[in-house]
């Protein structure tokens, strides 16, 4: 009895460490991409990846040419990985989780930041090569702040007739809903959530609050649209400080629609 599961722990401790094996084989792949990245070894990179690699980043899509051909525009001068998660969904194919600090430069633009990262490393013969890569800058996920918020999300205005304000809406902001019934409207501006309600009961008071601005790069040119497509004047733009640039209108329902221009906005 003690013999069979001296033999039962045995197998145990070993596959625990095959896994773990594996897991560290899948980090120094990951690893060795970064460092021959930083040595800029421009020989060694394209070995890495398997012929039919894509991968996905803010540009969009990337196929293995273009990624390699990327390369030699980066400037990597050093990276830092945390939050490591390695996964093997069959024998021979491992993915690889994790958060990275880079400090680099891309076509001479500073690329220094935190950013989320996943690579699929399949096996081929003895050696690993990576198929898939995705990365998204921290700034652009949901990260959840120590007092339980996570920014702004969507921001609803209340119409008297949402057919008539589905049509209005889609012109001044240049966007079609993606999604529309006669409770609820929607728009995607610029990743955040515009909302459009039908008002029930008692007409609702507007315009005495506070007012939500959306970021725009010409002020003056997105004002005239605004105005050229039905909007009554609120607010001219007017320099609120610094480079900044503010206005607002009042929609065809007494809503405020605030704009901003603000050169802080484009990073």
């Amino acid at each position: 009895m003690r013999k069979t599961t001296y033999i039962f722990i045995c197998c145990l401790v070993l596959s625990g460490n095959a896994f773990s094996q594996k897991a560290q084989e899948i980090i120094k792949q990951e690893r060795f991409f970064y460092d021959s990245l930083k040595a800029k070894k421009m020989d060694v990179l394209p070995t890495l990846f398997h012929k039919d690699f894509h991968g996905v980043n803010g540009g969009g899509y990337i196929d293995r040419k273009t990624e390699i051909e990327g390369f030699s525009y980066a400037v990597l001068q050093e990276y830092e990985f945390s939050n490591i998660l390695v996964k093997f969904p069959s024998n021979n194919v491992g993915t690889i989780i994790y958060k990275a600090y880079i400090k680099g430069s891309y076509k001479g633009k500073d690329v220094t930041g935190n950013s989320y990262h996943t690579s699929t490393w399949v096996k081929k013969g003895n050696k690993w090569k990576m198929i898939m890569h995705m990365e998204v800058p921290v700034s652009e996920t949901l990260e959840q702040t120590a007092n339980g918020f996570r920014g702004l999300a969507t921001l609803a205005y209340k119409v008297s007739d949402i057919e008539k304000a589905a049509v209005w809406y889609s012109k001044a902001f240049g966007k079609e809903p993606y999604f529309k019934e006669s409770f609820y409207v929607g728009f995607d501006i610029g990743g955040y959530e515009l909302g459009l309600q039908p008002e029930e009961g008692k007409k609702s008071i507007k315009g005495n609050g506070s007012t939500t601005y959306w970021a725009v790069e010409d002020i003056e040119a997105m004002y005239k649209r605004f105005i050229d497509a039905g909007a009554t004047e609120h607010e001219k733009p007017e320099n609120v400080g610094g480079d900044i640039k503010a206005a607002s209108v009042k929609d065809p329902w007494g809503n405020i629609i605030g704009l901003i221009y603000n050169p802080a906005f484009k990073n």
